[in-house]
């Protein structure tokens, strides 16, 4: 009975050790850069749209065909990531992303998937 004790306790003692907060997992995953390209896009729009994770918590984004990228804090909360900009902005998006897997996300208007490149 002692080694079923002695195993239950060192199994616990590892996931103590290898676990990490949703915040720093997040953090991790979301390093990089995801895209999407618009279907159907004309010559009067930038064709690939893109949030570029900088750190834990900025990113620039472009999106819906304009050709100026945008930075914003973020915040990943229940799986969900809020791009904020600056409390005295005017400019605010109208959609989120939603955290699929490492390599993807969805944005929260239209269900677009950008993947990670």
């Amino acid at each position: 009975m002692k080694s079923v004790k002695d195993v239950l306790s060192l199994f616990l003692i590892l996931m103590f050790f290898v676990s990490c907060g949703e915040d720093d997992c997040c953090a991790n995953r979301l390093q990089g850069r995801f895209v999407h390209e618009i279907p159907d896009c004309t010559e009067e729009q930038t064709c690939t749209e893109f949030v570029h994770f900088l750190d834990a918590s900025r990113a620039n984004i472009r999106f819906d065909g304009g050709d100026t990228a945008y930075r914003f804090d973020y915040r990943v909360e229940d799986g969900e990531i809020f791009l904020e900009q600056e409390p005295t902005s005017s400019f605010a998006l109208p959609f989120h992303f939603r955290i699929v897997d490492s390599r993807t996300l969805i944005r929260s208007d239209n269900g677009d998937l950008w993947k990670k490149e």
